[in-house]
């Protein structure tokens, strides 16, 4: 089947299918995921009236930012659980933590975590104290569940300006391949002291640009 979508609907940033009812992103799917409906953008223009609401349907001067991370070796031992961004305690995690006390972060961050453990999920999941090591073999198993976990995280999120990707060399097979579509992505390079730096540095950008907008 196919479905033709307007330039509203693109710069909306989100469409609903006329098939099967899933919201999706039209900049980052051709197709639906769930009943394989083509989506086309229409060379017809959007009318006046098309283009007002999607003003005011989508926030002035919004940005929207992803941070995915590696779970950390070194954690907080605690017999509770606390929240995967407490529990984890390596440089990136102390340094984000550090960033987000001191109001060097932008509001509008998700992060998620890759991890040996627990595939990907929010860094405000619940969790235990654990001791278990990605290796190759676990990445390429945990590969699959991974991406499409990833997938449904975006179809859902009504979309990001950038995504930034602090993993380390094992953690990134998980996403060998990944489509990102027209996302943003930006990958930290080196060892985990440069690619802290190089995500402390992200962090005080977009956080400074978002200030900036906010102040118009």
């Amino acid at each position: 089947m196919l479905q033709a979508i307007t330039t509203a609907d693109v710069h909306r940033g989100w469409i609903d299918c006329g098939t099967c009812g899933d919201t999706l992103r039209p900049f980052y799917h051709q197709r639906c995921p769930t009943c394989h409906t083509d989506f086309r953008v229409s060379t017809v223009q959007p009318t006046k009236q098309e283009e007002t609401d999607t003003l005011s349907e989508t926030p002035k001067c919004v940005k929207n930012y992803l941070l995915i991370l590696s779970c950390s070796q070194r954690k907080r031992t605690t017999p509770e659980t606390l929240a995967a961004m407490d529990r984890y305690d390596g440089p990136a995690y102390r340094t984000l933590r550090k960033a987000k006390h001191e109001g060097r972060a932008p509001e509008k961050l998700d992060v998620l975590i890759i991890s040996a453990r627990y595939g990907i999920f929010p860094c405000q999941k619940p969790i235990g104290d654990y001791d278990q090591r990605m290796t190759p073999k676990r990445a390429t198993e945990l590969r699959p569940r991974v991406q499409s976990q990833l997938d449904s995280f975006l179809v859902t999120s009504k979309g990001y300006d950038q995504v930034f990707i602090n993993l380390g060399k094992v953690y990134m097979w998980t996403l060998e391949g990944f489509n990102w579509g027209r996302l943003s992505t930006l990958q930290a390079t080196g060892g985990i002291g440069q690619k802290t730096s190089q995500m402390k540095a992200w962090l005080e950008r977009i956080a400074s640009a978002t200030d900036k907008i906010s102040d118009l």
